[in-house]
């Protein structure tokens, strides 16, 4: 599901495959189809059923002979902290990626302006932003609902976090435009650092300003040419950096505009990288920094609609659906930035600083309780992340208690050398 943490994972294995293959894209998060959050839901059992008689039985379903790909258009609707259901369509396509969609680069300019048009100034023209550990408070959890068992983490208006970051936005859309495909984002950039984190977000922005997250990722710049030998970088030095974003099948509609957001951080998602630093993106002739979106014409022929009956299970009401304690916390005088999530017996907080971005900590607590047999055994398992300029930390904690009372412990830590980060 687009909701879910491996959509992109999946398609990019997909387009690697030699092998007979199938894929069911959805709206949803980490949910089976027939029970899934967001909709629209479907009962897929009977693909299932047809593909494994076709390959374990022998049996001829005739599943080969449909398109391989099905997957769920997304429209625009405005952000909200969870959705019922997703606004698109469903469609069925012959390849991923597609062969009809049209890379199509759209550059950044100064005064903040996203165009088709490259620069043609040869002046090395730049923008910089001093790095802030705390961006990506709007960001949600990725996954963008795939936490289980509760979806209670969608994206949310991105300009609390635009504020603090750099963007870069088009003129109105003369139509409806749909990207679908494997967006990439091809970034300029130097820091006054020589580790430095780089995140793209590419927005929907609508006619009343809200900014609504599409696709996003970031790269460390020190792994800009190997994850497994990183290089730190020169301040001040110019390095080209390639970023694979999150796949996506996404329509912008009229009127509405494109958005990139460039920052340092992704406050939820990704631990702060150590150093404090002022980062720079360029944009000229000779550094085009640049988002390119594989726009999609429509089918020519149009392949028929997929048959997907409708699931057994209707869509909850959304006053059903369980909420977290979840919020965003500052310390105005310590200048530190908390989220917390609590749900059922499942608390985690994590903690980063704007003074001292090598500073951060991760508190985990669970608690598991079993009745079986007579016997009531209760685990709790504690754990914290920290880091400084130097070095992560680890501990981890098991308690086990048996009819309430004490029966077993354990504790384990490393402590590892901070390189590159």
């Amino acid at each position: 599901g687009w909701a879910d943490y491996y959509s992109t994972a999946l398609l990019r294995a997909f387009s690697h495959l030699r092998v007979p293959k199938k894929a069911l894209i959805g709206p949803w998060a980490h949910f089976w189809p027939e029970n899934a959050l967001p909709g629209p839901r479907i009962d897929a059992r009977g693909l299932y059923l047809r593909w494994f008689d076709q390959w374990l039985k022998g049996t001829e379903t005739g599943i080969m002979s449909e398109p391989p790909i099905t997957l769920f258009v997304t429209q625009y609707q405005p952000p909200a902290p969870v959705y019922i259901e997703t606004k698109g369509f469903w469609r069925q396509e012959n390849e991923w990626p597609l062969a009809r969609a049209e890379s199509t680069p759209m550059y950044l300019r100064a005064e903040g302006k996203l165009s088709e048009e490259p620069n043609t100034n040869p002046n090395d023209e730049h923008d910089e932003y001093t790095y802030d550990p705390t961006v990506g408070v709007m960001d949600g959890m990725y996954g963008r609902g795939a936490t289980v068992p509760w979806v209670w983490a969608m994206p949310l208006d991105q300009r609390l976090d635009e504020a603090k970051s750099l963007t870069y936005t088009s003129p109105p859309l003369k139509k409806d435009t749909e990207v679908t495909g494997e967006p990439k984002a091809d970034l300029f950039v130097s820091s006054s650092a020589e580790v430095a984190y780089f995140v793209a977000k590419v927005c929907d922005v609508s006619p009343d300003g809200v900014s609504k997250l599409v696709t996003y990722a970031g790269l460390n710049a020190t792994h800009r040419t190997s994850d497994v030998n990183p290089e730190p970088l020169k301040p001040g030095e110019v390095y080209e950096l390639k970023i694979d974003l999150e796949y996506l099948a996404y329509v912008f509609p009229a009127g509405h505009r494109i958005r990139v957001d460039i920052a340092s951080a992704d406050f939820q998602n990704a631990w702060p990288v150590s150093m404090p630093a002022v980062n720079s993106i360029y944009h000229s002739s000779r550094y085009p920094s640049r988002v390119v979106l594989p726009i999609t014409p429509e089918q020519n022929p149009k392949l028929p609609p997929p048959q997907l009956p409708p699931s057994p299970n209707s869509l909850p009401k959304l006053q059903t659906i369980r909420k977290p304690d979840y919020g965003v916390t500052y310390n105005l005088i310590d200048q530190t930035a908390m989220v917390s999530v609590k749900s059922g017996t499942s608390q985690e907080t994590f903690t980063v600083s704007k003074n001292d971005p090598a500073v951060a900590l991760a508190v985990g607590n669970q608690e598991f309780d079993y009745n079986d047999h007579g016997l009531v055994v209760k685990l709790h398992v504690h754990a914290v992340t920290s880091s400084d300029a130097t070095t992560f930390r680890h501990l981890e904690e098991l308690d086990i208690t048996l009819d309430d009372k004490p029966y077993f412990h354990k504790n384990w830590t490393i402590a590892v050398p901070r390189l590159f980060n």
